[in-house]
């Protein structure tokens, strides 16, 4: 499948290629360094056909580096994948608008920040669900980003 893949360890973007139906080729293209190797991935969907597949524990691991994807709230630690998905949950190829200069050039901004493995304040607090009703609700707080030359 067309993919494009975000490496924060090189500051590259890349188009590769990744076999259908394959965890174990996402899980090699999320570990373009040893030393943070992806053992769980989750998946955003950034778009309708646009989804991106990354270390579910990228903050927790020290050190890993670290970018801000455009329109996308939060950084982003460790390398990402993009691919197509579909209404049925499947992987597939890439959208073709989707391209990787147009990513490197225009959507990416590398972070000299890495990620410590720490977090901010948390907080609980009741949310109006729309089927359950007044639920409470925890809200993680923001990965914290270590400087390289801040002190450990």
């Amino acid at each position: 499948m067309r993919a494009i893949l975000i490496d924060p360890f090189n500051q590259n973007v890349t188009e590769i290629t990744v076999a259908k139906n394959s965890n174990p080729a996402i899980y090699a293209a999320l570990s373009p360094d040893a030393a943070f190797k992806v053992d769980t991935f989750t998946v955003l969907q950034l778009d309708d056909d646009v989804w991106a597949f990354g270390d579910d524990e990228g903050f927790l691991k020290e050190g890993n580096a670290c970018f801000q994807l455009r329109g996308y709230p939060t950084p982003l630690a460790g390398a990402w994948l993009l691919l197509g998905g579909n209404d049925e949950g499947d992987s597939v190829d890439l959208p073709a608008r989707v391209q990787a200069a147009y990513i490197r050039d225009r959507s990416i901004t590398w972070l000299t920040g890495k990620a410590t493995g720490d977090f901010g304040p948390s907080r609980e607090e009741v949310i109006d669900h729309p089927v359950m009703g007044k639920v409470p609700a925890f809200i993680g707080g923001a990965p914290i980003l270590r400087e390289p030359d801040a002190e450990a």
